[in-house]
């Protein structure tokens, strides 16, 4: 029929920048590799325009990974930060999760240590390392107690603030209700702080691993620190200090990583997670 117009039924192809730009949005790995490759050459630019001999080039650094990768000293120096960083961390967890809670049960408990706990969480763990190495030496013990201290704070304000901030609706209704203080607890208040507690184990997390390799690299106990300082202090094979150095921040990525993950696996039904799980998902049905 004459003047009307004719729609098709397919959609337009589209062009090839359109399809570059789509591409790019939606695949995450390949915008974490492009990021890598400009790291890259950001670092090897730098260190050929500093012309240090501390400072390796890529190609010096992936020479050395290669020598240090195969060795008993990295896999033994790994999982001795490892087992520093995890035993502290479950030392701190096991103590810290079940006195917050208490202590935010409790509003004569929060008001009375409130101060104390904040004035002993502002004071940084690591100043202790002298008189913690004088008690137990350069041991994996030392670094266990270093750790649980650093671990022990955001852990502890992170669960008592988690059950102060439980509804306060939900309290009056789980009391008119005349449920035991034990089910309140189980069904109330833990599903209520959990998400306070997961934030405050990756703070803990994070914290712990950074006051390890401090310890590491201040005292000289086993680990990934040592490496580091017997490296850099030689002066011989810097770029074997680097690979070091990357494994201890590759490490802590991946310790974030897996946290982030376990949150999400764990608390799927927060609102907050059930949001992002949304979002995801729309996201990737547009790109798809």
């Amino acid at each position: 029929m004459a003047g009307t117009a004719v729609v098709s039924p397919f959609p337009r192809d589209a062009t090839a920048a359109e399809r570059t730009v789509s591409l790019w949005s939606s695949s995450r790995v390949l915008r974490r590799a492009a990021l890598l490759v400009v790291c890259l050459a950001g670092w090897q630019a730098g260190a050929l325009a500093l012309h240090n001999p501390v400072v390796p080039t890529v190609p010096e650094f992936v020479a050395a990974a290669g020598r240090e990768l195969p060795t008993t000293i990295y896999w033994t120096s790994l999982g001795n930060t490892v087992a520093g960083w995890a035993i502290g961390l479950g030392v701190a967890a096991l103590v810290a999760i079940p006195l917050g809670m208490v202590i935010g049960l409790s509003a004569v408990l929060d008001h009375a240590t409130r101060t104390t706990i904040g004035f002993l969480q502002a004071t940084p763990s690591i100043v202790l390392l002298p008189l913690v190495v004088l008690m137990y030496g350069t041991t994996l013990q030392m670094k266990i107690i270093l750790v649980a201290m650093a671990a022990f704070w955001p852990l502890l304000i992170q669960s008592t603030y988690g059950i102060r901030e439980v509804d306060r609706v939900a309290k009056e209704t789980a009391r008119s209700y005349r449920l035991r203080r034990r089910d309140r607890v189980l069904f109330l208040y833990l599903p209520s702080a959990a998400p306070f507690v997961a934030t405050g184990l990756r703070l803990a997390a994070s914290i712990g691993l950074a006051v390890n390799i401090a310890a590491e690299v201040l005292a000289s106990p086993p680990g990934l620190g040592q490496q580091i300082l017997l490296r850099t202090s030689n002066a011989d094979d810097p770029a074997s200090a680097f690979v070091y150095f990357i494994t201890a921040a590759v490490l802590g990525m991946a310790i974030a990583a897996g946290f982030r993950g376990m949150e999400r696996a764990l608390l799927f039904w927060n609102p907050a997670h059930r949001k992002a799980a949304a979002k995801r998902a729309r996201r990737m049905g547009s790109a798809s």
